[in-house]
């Protein structure tokens, strides 16, 4: 993959130069992006006001006076409230500062994303670059970072859990589940995660990952009671209503890619259907990777321990994303980590299929409102398809550089 370096971090540069040159206008990506919605919301953490976190009312008035070409729209934060309380340090900077210094962070993200993949299988031992040119070059991550989303740092807590897999050191398994824990600042994500450590019997990763949604819920509570979970709830669900509705051509699970297509040719009720025959597919599909997490596989306990979690980590990226209810198409980063962590770009054919791959994505994306679905969907099917197959057939080998671990594994 060296030989791709040049040419991407060439269109690197002129991607951020486009950027630049269309931040003219407070509707740019880099100017504004998604980003309102989390700066209001800590703003709301800061004046002690998260009682009103979900308040439509209170969100758009908060927004519109930072961002007045929004025109009395808004962006909905339907975050957990613990969120907003994390972003509160943003209110020391202004809206153009802390927005700027968000992307800057998850570039970062990103450069350590591709830092730990090098560290997690032999054969991307010195493809750093590369590693990072594919990721920030792909059009879903890129947008996502520069519209001041946080899918980078999901990709992050991905990779960073599969490089203390990889390591093979004393309490490994603890660490990756820290790490996969903090996911849960999007729950859906960490839901998903935590299922398949405990699915796997991997009591000492799923402790690890329950750490910081209880830590979380805690410094919640001390601001909005105990029941908190219950208004939040609540408020996700008005949010997915809503979100379904209007961004469904930008969902790339399976039941958002089923309701998008059966909402272009059917009513609203049947397209409602489609939507809960979604989420029982996906449920199938979780399952599927479940199954394959408890086979029994080596002889020996404690390797028998080494290849679950091997499997945890390599089927959650892409099981995430197609079975989770809200899925965004900014995500489809953490389906392609275990892709690259088996797949080898090293013939010519390969490093074109790349740089096609690479290519097509900004199209794809640009035009993403006219599709009937996202076609980004495919790629995450793909990615679950291949993975689920190598698991399946024991082709996937071991994320851990040596099979040695601490005796408290």
């Amino acid at each position: 993959m060296k030989r791709i370096s040049a040419a991407a971090l060439a269109g690197l540069i002129g991607a951020v130069f486009c950027g630049l040159a269309a931040a003219g206008t407070s509707n740019s990506l880099l100017s504004r992006g998604d980003f309102p919605a989390f700066y209001a919301a800590a703003q709301a953490a800061c004046a002690g006001q998260l009682a009103h976190l979900y308040d439509e009312a209170s969100q758009a008035a908060m927004q519109n006076v930072f961002w007045p070409g929004l025109n009395g729209r808004y962006f909905s934060f339907a975050y957990p409230p613990y969120v907003a309380q994390f972003a509160a340090p943003l209110c020391a900077l202004s809206p153009g500062a802390a927005k700027g210094a968000v992307t800057a962070i998850m570039v970062l993200c990103v450069w350590l994303c591709a830092l730990c993949l090098q560290n997690s299988a032999p054969h991307l031992r010195q493809s750093l670059t590369s590693l990072f040119s594919f990721f920030i070059l792909f059009s879903p991550v890129l947008v996502g970072v520069l519209a001041g989303q946080n899918n980078a740092l999901l990709m992050l807590l991905y990779c960073g859990a599969a490089q203390r897999v990889a390591s093979g050191a004393k309490n490994c398994d603890i660490q990756a589940g820290l790490l996969l824990g903090l996911m849960f600042y999007k729950p859906h994500y960490g839901l998903v995660a935590l299922v398949l450590l405990i699915s796997g019997g991997l009591a000492r990763a799923a402790a690890g990952a329950c750490v910081f949604p209880a830590a979380a819920y805690l410094i919640s509570a001390c601001a909005l009671g105990f029941g908190w979970p219950l208004d939040y709830l609540h408020a996700a669900r008005e949010f997915s209503l809503f979100d379904y509705a209007v961004n469904r051509h930008q969902m790339i699970s399976l039941p958002g890619a089923l309701y998008a297509f059966s909402s272009y040719f059917c009513p609203a009720d049947a397209a409602r259907l489609a939507l809960f025959a979604g989420g029982a597919l996906a449920l199938l599909l979780l399952w599927t990777a479940i199954w394959l997490i408890s086979r029994p596989a080596a002889e020996s306990a404690c390797l028998w321990k080494m290849q679950k979690l091997n499997r945890v980590l390599l089927l959650f990226g892409p099981t995430a994303l197609i079975v989770s209810p809200h899925t965004m198409f900014y995500d489809l980063g953490l389906s392609l980590i275990p892709v690259v962590m088996l797949w080898r770009a090293n013939t010519d054919r390969r490093i074109t299929l790349v740089m096609i791959f690479l290519l097509l994505s900004y199209p794809l994306t640009a035009a993403k409102s006219a599709f009937i679905f996202q076609p980004f969907f495919f790629v995450v099917a793909t990615a679950y398809i291949y993975v689920v197959y190598l698991v399946k057939t024991g082709k996937c080998g071991f994320l851990f550089n040596k099979l040695e671990l601490g005796d408290g594994f």
